[in-house]
C-alpha cells in the first residue's frame, strides 16, 4: 500500500531570483546531447609528412570529439592551426570543425612566441565565443619556456550551456615555475559566477602528480571557488606505480624520429582534463564518469622501453587501438591524446545565468517617425517550443490569477514548436503609440504586484491558463490600454534586431548587426544587465509529493521506482542505502524535474553486490538550495542461491560490448573467464574473493575478431560454462 508523503511543507510564493530573464516556459524540450572534448598536445606542428597520421587518428575515435583544445602550434600566425582544420580535421569531410580566434603567445612587451594553443569546435553544435591569452612567456613566471595557456568560451546551440575551456600548457622547467602557473589560472577559475561550467585541458608537465605543487594549487578548495576535481579518482603515483600505467600519455616513443618529439617511453601522465564541481554534480553540464575518460592509445602494456606501436611488456601489439593507429600515434606526436565525455541537457537549473528562456529586448519600438507603438520584442535564450506561450497586459490578481486586461497574445497556433536559441520574435504593434516605456522591479517581498493601477500597462509572460498560469512576470510602462493584439510577426533570426542605446533596456554587449555576432552576444547572458532584478513567480506552488516508493529484486539487482505528484525547486534525489536502518551510504543520484504540477514517475538501477538479509533503501530529496528532507524507508529481502548460478548474456549476438550476471551461495575465490572456440584464454574479468549474492560484469570484446566464445564460472568446486557470440 502506498503512503503519501509529503518532503516538504507549501511554499507560497517561490522566486527565482535571476537577472533581467523571464522563465517563459517550464516545458521547454528537456533534451540533451553527448559531448567529446579533447585535448592534444601536436607536438610542435607544421604541416607536411604528419597531417596523414594525425588524420588517422581523429578517424579512428568515434564517435570524433566536439571539442579539441590543441597545444603547441610552431607558428608566429594562425598559418598552421588553419593548415591543422583543413588538412586533417576537416580532411576528408569538410566544414566539419571551426576554429576558435587565433592569439599568438604574445608578451605585454609584444614579443611573439614559436607556441600557440588553438580551440576547435563543431560549429553544428557549438558557438564560440572568445578566446584569450592569460599566460604568456614573461607574465609574471618567468621563464615560460614558450609555454602559453588560454580561456575559451563556447556555447552549446542545443541547451543553451556556456562551457569555458583552460587550455593549459605549463611550462617543462621546473614544480615552482608551474605552482606558479597554475595560481594564475585559479585566479580567473575564482573569479567566474557561481554555477559556471568549466574544465582545464592541456599538457600539464606536472611530473610527480598529485604530490606536485601546481596540481595542488588547482585541487585546492579553500582558495576559492574555482577549483579543479581530478577525473579518474586514482591513487598513488601517476607515474611510477604501474596500476596507472594505463593512464600515461608521454611519452610514445623509445625511438627518436628526429622531429623534437622525446623518446623516453611512456612514463609520464602530462596531459590531462580536470573537472570544475559544476561539471562532477549532476544536471546542466555533467561529467560521465571515469568509465567515459581514455587516454587513447594506452593499454597499459607500453610503458619505460616501448614504443607505442611495438610488442608490449606481454609481447602482444596495442591491445587499445588498430596497428595502424597505434603508428599513427607513434609518428604524430610524443603525446597520446585524452578525451572525456559529457552530458549537456536542459533546463541547466544549477546555472543561474541560463535559466531563463526568453528575455524582453523591447516594449515600444521607435518607428522612425518619433512615435512608440507598443510592439513587443524577445529572445529565446534556449531552443523551445513557444506554442505554449501567452504574453497579455491583464493584470496579476492577488491570488496569483491572471485579471482582465486588454488582451492575450496567444501563441499556440503559430506552429512555432521548435524555436532555435538566440531567435527574435517580434509581437504586434498595438494601436497604441503613447506609451513610454518602463520596468516593473519587485524585491520578492509581500505579494505579488497588481499592476491595476490607472493609466499603468502591463505585459505578462505565461504558459498555462489565465486561470491558474504556470509562470508570470511582469513589464509595465505608463499610458492607456490599446487594442490588443496585433498580428504576430514570423520569429526572425537575431540580425533582424536593431537595439540602439534609447530602447535597449537590459542588454550592455556589442552589436554590429551582423548574424553571427548579434546571436553570441544576445544569448551570452553576461552581456545582460539592468538596475532592476527580473523575478520570475510560480502560481499557487506544490511541494515535492511523494505519492509512492517501491521496490523490487530481481535479476539485475534492486529496481527502485517512485512517484511525485507535485515537485518545486527539486534539484533531485540521493539514493542511499543500508544494512540495518542505521549507517546510511550514498549509492546513486537521479536528477528531480525541478518543478511540475503533473506526475513524475522515476527508477533507479542498484546493480551492485546485494548482500543476503534484508536491505534498505531511502530518497533524500534535495532542493536547488540545498535543503533537504528524507522520504520513509523501504525494507527488501535479497535470499542467497543454493548453488552457483551463470546466466547467459545480454545482449547475445554483442557488438562489443555485453554484460555477463552470475550468483553464488556463499563467500569464496571466483574466476570469470573468456576462451576463444581452440580453448584459448582471450580474457580474465574476475580474479578474487566475491561475497555470496548476485555479481554482474562487462565484457568488452572490442580487440577481438567475429565468432564464438566461451566465458567459463569457477567457484569452489563448481565450473560452469556458457557461450555467446560476438558479431561485428
Amino acid at each position: 500500500m502506498f503512503v503519501k508523503n509529503t518532503f516538504r511543507k507549501v511554499v507560497p510564493l517561490f522566486i527565482l531570483t535571476t537577472l533581467f530573464f523571464l522563465l517563459a516556459n517550464n516545458n521547454a524540450f528537456a533534451q540533451s546531447e553527448q559531448i567529446r572534448i579533447l585535448s592534444y598536445n601536436v607536438l610542435e606542428y607544421n604541416s607536411g609528412a604528419r597531417d596523414v597520421y594525425f588524420r588517422t587518428i581523429f578517424t579512428s575515435i568515434n564517435p570524433g570529439p566536439d571539442i579539441i583544445a590543441a597545444c603547441e602550434f610552431n607558428d608566429l600566425t594562425s598559418g598552421e592551426p588553419l593548415n591543422f582544420l583543413g588538412n586533417v580535421l576537416n580532411n576528408p569531410t569538410s566544414n566539419l570543425y571551426d576554429m576558435g580566434t587565433f592569439l599568438p603567445d604574445k608578451e605585454p612587451d609584444g614579443t611573439i612566441h614559436h607556441d600557440a594553443n588553438v580551440v576547435y569546435y563543431k560549429p553544428s553544435k557549438f558557438t564560440f565565443l572568445s578566446s584569450k591569452l592569460i599566460i604568456a612567456d614573461g607574465d609574471g613566471v618567468s621563464p615560460f619556456v614558450n609555454h602559453p595557456s588560454y580561456e575559451w568560451q563556447l556555447y552549446n546551440n542545443l541547451t543553451g550551456n556556456k562551457i569555458i575551456i583552460y587550455g593549459i600548457h605549463f611550462p617543462s622547467n621546473g614544480s615552482a615555475v608551474r605552482a606558479s602557473a597554475a595560481s594564475i589560472v585559479r585566479s580567473y577559475s575564482n573569479a567566474l559566477p557561481s554555477g559556471s561550467y568549466f574544465i582545464a585541458a592541456g599538457d600539464f608537465n606536472f611530473l610527480t602528480g598529485e604530490t606536485e605543487s601546481g596540481y595542488i594549487t588547482l585541487t585546492d578548495k579553500s582558495i576559492g571557488y574555482g577549483y579543479f576535481l581530478e577525473p579518474l579518482n586514482i591513487s598513488g603515483s601517476w607515474n611510477n606505480d604501474p596500476a596507472n600505467y594505463k593512464y600515461q600519455t608521454w611519452s610514445t616513443r623509445i625511438t627518436n624520429l628526429g622531429d623534437g618529439g622525446a623518446y623516453s617511453g611512456l612514463k609520464n601522465r602530462f596531459d590531462i582534463i580536470l573537472n570544475s564541481q559544476s561539471i562532477v554534480d549532476p544536471g546542466g553540464v555533467t561529467y560521465l564518469g571515469p568509465d567515459f575518460y581514455k587516454t587513447y592509445g594506452n593499454d597499459g602494456l607500453h610503458y619505460l622501453t616501448y614504443n607505442i606501436n611495438d610488442l608490449g611488456s606481454t609481447g602482444l601489439s596495442n591491445q587499445a587501438v588498430s596497428q595502424t593507429t597505434a603508428d599513427a600515434l607513434f609518428h604524430a606526436s610524443d603525446h597520446l591524446p585524452v578525451y572525456a565525455d559529457y552530458t549537456f541537457e536542459i533546463p541547466s537549473a544549477k546555472n543561474p545565468p541560463y535559466q531563463g528562456s526568453i528575455a524582453f529586448t523591447q516594449v515600444g519600438v521607435s518607428d522612425g517617425n518619433g512615435s512608440h507603438p507598443d510592439e513587443i520584442e524577445f529572445v529565446t535564450l534556449y531552443r523551445m517550443d513557444l506554442t505554449t506561450l501567452k504574453i497579455t497586459n491583464n493584470e496579476i490578481n492577488y491570488d496569483s490569477t491572471l485579471g482582465s486586461g486588454g488582451g492575450t497574445y496567444d501563441l499556440s497556433s503559430t506552429g512555432w514548436t521548435d524555436v532555435p536559441a538566440g531567435t527574435h520574435v517580434r509581437l504586434g504593434p498595438p494601436t497604441d503609440n503613447n506609451a513610454s516605456d518602463g520596468i516593473l522591479a519587485y524585491d520578492g517581498s509581500g505579494t505579488l504586484p497588481v499592476f491595476s493601477s490607472s493609466g499603468n500597462n502591463q505585459v505578462i509572460a505565461y504558459t498555462g491558463s489565465s486561470s491558474s498560469p504556470t509562470y508570470i512576470a511582469g513589464l509595465h510602462w505608463g499610458g492607456t490600454s490599446g487594442a490588443w493584439p496585433n498580428p504576430s510577426y514570423e520569429p526572425g533570426t537575431s540580425s533582424d534586431i536593431a537595439l540602439g542605446n534609447y530602447n535597449n533596456y537590459y542588454f550592455s554587449g556589442t552589436l554590429t548587426g551582423t548574424l553571427y555576432t548579434d546571436r553570441t552576444s544576445l544569448v551570452d547572458p553576461g552581456n545582460w544587465t539592468g538596475s532592476a532584478t527580473w523575478q520570475d513567480y510560480y502560481s499557487q506552488p506544490l511541494p515535492v509529493e511523494l505519492s509512492s516508493f517501491s521496490g523490487k529484486v530481481d535479476k539485475d539487482g534492486v529496481i527502485l521506482k517512485w512517484r511525485t505528484e507535485t515537485e518545486v525547486n527539486n534539484y533531485g534525489f540521493d539514493i542511499e542505502r543500508s544494512i540495518d536502518k542505521t549507517n546510511w551510504g550514498k549509492i546513486g543520484f537521479v536528477a528531480g524535474h525541478g518543478n511540475s504540477n503533473t506526475p513524475v514517475d522515476y527508477s533507479f538501477a542498484d546493480n551492485s553486490t546485494i548482500p543476503a538479509g534484508t536491505i534498505y533503501y531511502r530518497l533524500k530529496q534535495v532542493d536547488v538550495d540545498g535543503k533537504f528532507e528524507y522520504s520513509s524507508i523501504i525494507g527488501l529481502t535479497h535470499s542467497v542461491p543454493s548453488k552457483a548460478i551463470l546466466s547467459q548474456n545480454y545482449p547475445n549476438p554483442f557488438n562489443p560490448t555485453s554484460t555477463i550476471e552470475y550468483s553464488i551461495p556463499g563467500n569464496s575465490f571466483v574466476t570469470l573467464k573468456i576462451y576463444d572456440a581452440l580453448g584459448r584464454e582471450v580474457a580474465t574479468l574476475i580474479n578474487g574473493k566475491q561475497n555470496a549474492g548476485m555479481h554482474s560484469v562487462n565484457f568488452n570484446g572490442e580487440r577481438l575478431a567475429s565468432g564464438i566464445y566461451f566465458y567459463v564460472l569457477t567457484t569452489g568446486n563448481s565450473v560452469i560454462s556458457k557461450k555467446m557470440n560476438l558479431l561485428k
